[in-house]
């Protein structure tokens, strides 16, 4: 973003790719004229927040418009901001996959309201999100044409599967100038491999699918809402980055905590009210035509017990994130851990390294990323680079390395010395080394 802004070529030195090179993020570019006045990650996070914030106030009038009441709604929204996917997805760094969840809830509003410009729009700012999102306009214009028999959605499914293909397997390897990069071909090559008959179903189902992470991600995934879902499952189930998810060989894909869930939030939303509405008209409907008098007690009970299942698995999760990492800890303490002294320490060295290149430790990359060529340590001295060729390499080298020593060993410090690096400066937990090479 940052190079973006100063009119540089978009090559990301730290992921060894163009910017939209890994994935196609335009959505991104909205944070440009922003840069120009305050170039700070700390503007992307903002950002992120608020998006979260506006989709959980739009489920609220998605749910009143679709239930007329206002009582339903609150709690919708409740369970929205609560839901623990969600919670890992704003505090897991920033990703633009984020947005996704606030579009497809603007996608819905559209059809609820009938309004095509709405609808439209939204479809293009999901495509904007991300290549693998577009394939989110399969699962609502399937859904909203054969099941709602509304004519307009029909032309989301074409347009999804159109911008998916052209992202996926023409902008993405031609902004990289790597013919056989493909993403979803990475993520799902075993089932590929089914289909052309190098690998086993049975054994693609039991080591793919039927499995005890699966099992965990589907349980956190549809715990909170009850597995309400039940009633009507058509939605989440034309969901292909749903099923995506459940059949990948990229583990995190398969666990709430990392991004990969951010193309499934929203749909599990919509799917939740459209459960509810099934359950609403045709369930409550038959007690209340045959069983008037019990009809009331059902309808007055349903929503605590749906609230107490949620409860029920909040609690226990709240506990599960506050014993993972310190920046989870640190949301249910009144007083968070805060190393203010490592942050003391962390502008020192941002002074003596001015603008220059630099390699860094990951932990400490948004602090550096203010500038043309940054590097996460071991690159490009090691080559780490995610999703390029191993041949792939960066060949200059930058003028000062800063090492964080808990994630560091001897090792690190036999590279450094390698590739003549001397230590300027050293903190208890900072070590920074300048070229002894490079003028």
């Amino acid at each position: 973003m940052w190079l973006i802004s100063r009119f540089h070529v978009p090559f990301v030195t730290v992921r060894g790719l163009n910017l939209f090179g890994d994935h196609t993020n335009f959505i991104d570019l909205i944070y440009v004229p922003i840069y120009w006045i305050f170039a700070h990650p700390f503007v992307l996070l903002t950002g992120e927040t608020l998006a979260i914030g506006a989709a959980g106030v739009l489920l609220f009038f998605i749910a009143k418009k679709q239930f007329s009441s206002e009582i339903f709604a609150l709690f919708t929204s409740f369970l929205f901001f609560s839901y623990p996917a969600l919670h890992y997805l704003n505090f897991e760094n920033y990703h633009p996959d984020v947005y996704v969840v606030l579009f497809v809830f603007m996608l819905w509003y559209g059809y609820l309201i009938n309004s095509l410009k709405l609808f439209y729009f939204s479809s293009f700012l999901i495509i904007l999100v991300k290549e693998q999102m577009s394939l989110i306009l399969v699962c609502f214009g399937l859904y909203l044409y054969l099941f709602k028999k509304w004519k307009p959605a029909k032309w989301i499914v074409i347009i999804g599967i159109f911008f998916f293909i052209l992202l996926s397997y023409v902008v993405i390897p031609g902004v990289n100038n790597v013919k056989t990069y493909s993403r979803v071909d990475l993520w799902a090559s075993s089932a590929f491999n089914v289909f052309k008959g190098n690998m086993d179903f049975g054994n693609f189902l039991d080591n793919n699918v039927i499995t005890e992470r699966n099992k965990d991600y589907l349980i956190d995934l549809f715990a909170p809402f009850g597995f309400f879902q039940i009633f009507n499952p058509l939605v989440i189930m034309l969901n292909p980055l749903f099923v995506l998810n459940i059949i990948t060989d990229w583990p995190y894909a398969h666990s709430i905590q990392y991004h990969y869930t951010a193309g499934i939030i929203g749909t599990l939303f919509i799917s939740f009210l459209e459960a509810a509405y099934a359950f609403n008209n045709y369930i409550l409907g038959f007690f209340k035509k045959r069983y008037k008098n019990t009809f009331r007690y059902i309808k007055l009970y349903m929503y605590p017990i749906l609230l107490l299942v949620f409860i029920l698995y909040i609690i226990p999760f709240n506990q599960r994130i506050e014993q993972n990492t310190l920046r989870f800890e640190n949301l249910f303490r009144t007083e968070p851990k805060i190393d203010y002294k490592l942050l003391d320490e962390i502008k020192d060295m941002q002074n003596i390294v001015g603008s220059e290149s630099i390699s860094v430790s990951y932990p400490l990359l948004l602090f550096f990323s203010s500038r043309k060529e940054i590097f996460m340590w071991t690159n490009p001295f090691k080559n780490g680079y995610y999703g390029v060729n191993d041949s792939d390499t960066y060949e200059t080298k930058p003028f000062y390395i800063l090492l964080y020593r808990p994630v560091i060993g001897e090792n690190d410090f036999n590279l450094t010395r390698s590739y003549n690096y001397t230590i300027i400066n050293e903190t208890e937990k900072l070590v920074l080394f300048k070229s002894d090479i490079i003028k």
